[in-house]
């Protein structure tokens, strides 16, 4: 009985100390995009940070400017359904268009381990990092 005991309350331990899954509903960090065929953009020279919360709503953070909106998303896809920004005149080119790309080209996501792609059609992809 004692055997038992200590051995339930060592597996309710380790199963309490795993990591629990990572989902959507975190704040990323753009670390690369690809707009086309070949065509990889690393963010090293500009920013580009989102939230995106469990209710539906996303805000992100570019180089100067910041942007809120709604999304919604399924078991794989994903959209945009609308957005706003502060008036973005000195954000970079990049931060840009890899936002532009964020709101009008992805179609679904994916998350494995702490990195999320947020994929659409003609290559389009989006990779971010989770940040703590």
């Amino acid at each position: 009985m004692k055997y038992s005991i200590i051995s339930f309350l060592t597996i309710s331990l380790l199963m309490g100390c795993g990591k629990e899954d990572v989902s959507l509903f975190n704040k990323w960090q753009l670390s690369s995009y690809l707009k086309g065929p070949g065509e990889v953009v690393i963010s090293q020279n500009f920013r580009l940070k989102v939230e995106f919360n469990k209710d539906q709503t996303f805000s992100c953070d570019l180089n100067t400017n910041s942007c809120i909106g709604n999304f919604e998303k399924g078991a794989k896809n994903f959209a945009i359904l609308s957005s706003e920004c502060t008036e973005m005149c000195c954000d970079s080119i990049n931060s840009i268009e890899a936002y532009q790309l964020l709101t009008d080209s992805v179609s679904e996501y994916e998350i494995s381990g702490e990195q999320l792609k947020l994929k659409g059609n003609n290559y389009i992809s989006l990779q971010f990092t989770l940040l703590d």
